[in-house]
């Protein structure tokens, strides 16, 4: 895992820390102790991701959120924020402030670097699309898909159907986007038969989590839904 990540906490001790803990990743880590050092940084040169540790001395750490996701440099850039007691109402606040993930102390190496690994290849993702919408621009050929715009589609798909299309009904009056519900086995043999879904929603069951993972390995393994 290769790409530069930035760690921003007012506390020293916990910047360092956290840069031992990654050492595994291969990463190149820098550090920021306020929200202005982060921001500047972010500026002049943008990270793959940043992993903010609780609230700063200048600024609130979903108030940070928000000014890096509304920036011109950060607007994609993945954040997890990290840190202790955090209460239901704690996630969804930096959540809807633009935080990608919240994850709670003490950090659990394993499935923390896989979720660094996967906010990153996102991240990449969405950087090369921009940068091929931008050679089209220059090269003149890109089209205005306004008027083309449709609302996000979503599929649901879990062990048990009646879960899935549970899960439809509850988001249907509040979400705008198209949704559709499938037991997984169905999910797998209809996905060439519609159109590639902005978003997969996948219920790993407890008991019997191989149908579900199995399941992420096809969508990755798919151009179309990679």
């Amino acid at each position: 895992m290769t790409g530069h990540l930035l760690i921003v906490d007012s506390i020293a001790a916990n910047r360092c820390a956290l840069k031992a803990r990654l050492a595994g990743s291969f990463m190149d880590t820098r550090q920021a102790e306020t929200a202005q050092e982060a921001l500047e940084m972010i500026h002049s040169e943008p990270p793959d991701l940043v992993i903010l540790g609780g609230d700063l001395t200048d600024m609130a750490r979903d108030d940070f959120c928000r000014s890096v996701k509304t920036s011109s440099h950060g607007a994609a850039l993945p954040i997890i924020v990290t840190g202790g007691n955090f209460s239901h109402t704690d996630r969804l606040a930096a959540l809807r402030a633009g935080a990608d993930d919240v994850i709670t102390s003490p950090i659990s190496e394993g499935p923390f670097l896989a979720r660094l690994r996967c906010l990153q290849r996102a991240h990449d993702t969405v950087h090369g699309l921009c940068l091929r919408e931008t050679a089209k621009r220059i090269l003149g050929l890109a089209e205005d898909s306004s008027a083309f715009d449709a609302p996000a589609a979503l599929v649901f798909a879990a062990c048990d159907g009646p879960d899935a299309l549970k899960w439809c009904r509850r988001l249907k009056p509040i979400v705008p986007y198209r949704m559709r519900a499938d037991p997984i086995s169905d999910a797998v043999r209809t996905m060439s038969h519609f159109a590639a879904p902005d978003g997969f929603v996948i219920g790993v069951s407890a008991d019997t989590p191989e149908e579900g993972l199995r399941f992420l390995a096809e969508i990755r393994a798919r151009a179309s839904t990679r």
